[in-house]
């Protein structure tokens, strides 16, 4: 069956934003340029007023037109509207959150637009670092778009990259993958490797902070290579980032390119959330599993009787963005006023045990209580778990109450 969904994906970033978008006429997701043809990808992230009048320019074209002395600049949006201080565009405040919502517009602008029975699978934001304030900031942005909160997820530049690579030939990752990311004179090393033993497999990235002697900069590259490169064989590399262009390497490239395949790019990030998107949207099974920092560590959900055997309903699953993470169900009661709450780690057997009492709940026959039972994350050590009685039709009206629960992910001392 044809997959009728468009992907999203957008790696915000400061500097500059990227953009592309995969439907079901390409095989491979495509970036967006504001000059069609021209391969010129990234866009900076600011914005421009006009002098003397009320109309805005964009990327290149606002930083054009500012150096021109025609236009008022306001650059950083994204930390700009982090910290939420009025930007002044010839003496009128703007409130940054607005600036960057005008941006986002424009620049979704540039791809297909929906039409027809073409729908938005889902919109994944790439940015450099994940948090609470971080996803709350993307979550305002897509509701002003006018888009579900249910099809925006964000994740950050480690993840994208994870996605991106199962997406290659397999003999790209017949081994360890790495990716060197320079930009700024700040050099990055992931190493990218998969558990073949574990079921689906486990994926982790080894990640390190590089010093570089721009002095010799090919030599000092060269030495970085040997320094990281031993241990389980690496199949291929991924070079991001203005540091790498320009003819600088030569005696690090030959050694980068012995028994292995090197790519320098641009575009991987939005390219890896466009695949994020389809896989988290997909019915099929994904092989693959990779648990970030930003992720969930472990699964919470209820245990209950499902024709007289005994089920584990999922609430929250590992490999969730504990940021964003929340999850629904409905029980029937049957004798105690209480519920039974597992936490339990993947592929491990033991669990912690929470029992959710229903103190005050209205005294009805067995299974002629129904209830409804929210949980999300809130952050890393704990979930806020509510019930609400629902009573049971009109036999047994709702008596309206609510428990609201703080739940700790890990008992004391740390054990699950």
């Amino acid at each position: 069956m044809r997959d009728n969904r468009i992907y999203y994906g957008i790696d915000l970033d400061d500097s500059y934003t990227m953009f592309s978008y995969l439907d079901s006429m390409h095989k491979e997701p495509q970036t967006m340029s504001p000059v069609l043809g021209s391969g010129l990808y990234q866009i900076p992230t600011c914005i421009g007023r006009c002098r003397g009048e009320e109309s805005w320019l964009y990327g290149e074209d606002a930083v054009r037109a500012a150096r021109l002395l025609e236009a008022d600049l306001a650059d950083q949006l994204f930390s700009r509207a982090l910290a939420e201080e009025d930007v002044y565009l010839e003496g009128k405040p703007y409130h940054p959150f607005d600036l960057l919502l005008y941006f986002l517009n424009h620049l979704i602008a540039l791809a297909p637009q929906l039409a027809g029975q073409m729908v938005l699978g889902q919109m994944v934001f790439v940015l450099d670092r994940v948090d609470a304030k971080r996803v709350r900031l993307i979550g305002r942005l897509a509701e002003a778009m006018h888009y579900s909160r249910e099809l925006i997820r964000v994740i950050d530049r480690k993840e994208s990259f994870y996605y991106f690579v199962f997406h290659q030939q397999a003999q790209i990752f017949v081994g360890d993958v790495a990716l060197f990311s320079y930009q700024d004179n700040v050099m990055r090393f992931w190493r990218l490797h998969r558990d073949q033993k574990t079921q689906p497999q486990m994926v982790t990235i080894e990640e390190k902070n590089l010093s570089v002697d721009t002095e010799d900069l090919d030599l000092c590259f060269d030495q970085i290579i040997d320094q990281n490169f031993k241990g389980d064989r690496i199949s291929s590399v991924y070079l991001i980032g203005s540091g790498f262009e320009g003819d600088w390497m030569k005696l690090s490239l030959n050694r980068l390119c012995r028994g292995r395949r090197v790519f320098i790019g641009k575009n991987l990030y939005t390219k890896g959330a466009c695949y994020c998107g389809r896989v988290r949207m997909s019915d099929e099974a994904w092989p693959f599993t990779y648990l970030s920092s930003n992720d969930l560590k472990v699964n919470v959900g209820l245990q209950v009787l499902n024709h007289g055997k005994k089920e584990f309903r999922t609430l929250l699953a590992a490999g969730e963005n504990r940021y964003e993470a929340k999850g629904t169900c409905e029980v029937i009661l049957d004798k105690q006023a209480e519920l039974e709450l597992w936490i339990r780690e993947p592929r491990q057997k033991k669990a912690y045990l929470h029992v959710i009492e229903l103190s005050d709940l209205p005294r009805r026959p067995p299974r002629t209580s129904r209830l409804r039972v929210q949980a999300k994350s809130r952050g890393d050590e704990e979930i806020e778990v509510k019930v609400f009685d629902l009573g049971f039709g009109d036999f047994y009206p709702s008596s309206g109450q609510v428990w609201t629960y703080q739940i700790a992910l890990y008992k004391e001392g740390g054990e699950r």
